[in-house]
């Protein structure tokens, strides 16, 4: 069937499971992958987040108390630059360890870190900034509901999910194929992410 939507998305769930009775608890597997699609996800079962340009965004605003509040459904910073008086400068991001020795002094920001909930910068100076950063899609509610990675890559959210109902129904033994095949799925989609060359992307860390 088509995967089209979030009500197309649970039902292809309960027929690939083969399970009928599982209606209430589909849901909970679609949003645990979404959590791993957007975050990643560490030992027992690893993978890396999804990273593609539709999830690419700016932001424009002042920087208020040398902080920039996190976006709605922020992820990941791409690039923080600042402007004032008609000249523009990307700033560098820095450790919070080494934030302090940064901060003294009133100049224009030079340096951001993640740190008391927010996108901090230094020094303690005035300035414009656009920041370019992945933002997650809105989580699927509505079983109309889509979006681009639901419409351009299912694989993400089937297998995703099914990886994610493992734990509750015990050993599945699909669970090593549809893993890999979610591993496919990431690996592909993020080919359509070009960074730019000697470049690095500062994650925050949410918790």
């Amino acid at each position: 069937m088509a995967l089209t939507n979030y009500g197309d998305l649970k039902t292809s769930i309960g027929t690939w499971l083969n399970r009928a009775d599982l209606t209430s608890y589909i849901p909970d597997f679609i949003r645990l992958a979404e959590q791993r699609i957007f975050y990643g996800a560490e030992s027992p079962y690893p993978s890396e987040p999804v990273r593609v340009p539709a999830m690419q965004t700016r932001e424009t605003g002042s920087i208020s108390s040398s902080a920039i509040a996190y976006p709605t459904r922020f992820l990941e910073v791409i690039g923080l630059s600042a402007n004032s008086g008609g000249m523009a400068w990307a700033l560098d991001y820095v450790s919070p360890v080494h934030f302090t020795e940064q901060s003294q002094g009133s100049s224009v920001p030079s340096v951001y870190t993640f740190i008391n909930n927010t996108i901090a910068t230094a020094p303690t100076g005035s300035a414009s900034y656009t920041l370019d950063y992945y933002q997650a899609f809105a989580n699927l509610s509505s079983d109309t509901d889509t979006n681009w990675l639901l419409t351009n890559v299912p694989a993400l959210y089937l297998y995703g999910a099914l990886i994610e109902s493992a734990p509750f129904l015990g050993d599945v033994p699909m669970f090593t194929a549809w893993t890999n095949m979610y591993a496919s799925a990431v690996a592909a989609a993020n080919r359509t992410t070009k960074k730019p060359a000697g470049g690095t992307l500062a994650t925050r860390v949410v918790t």
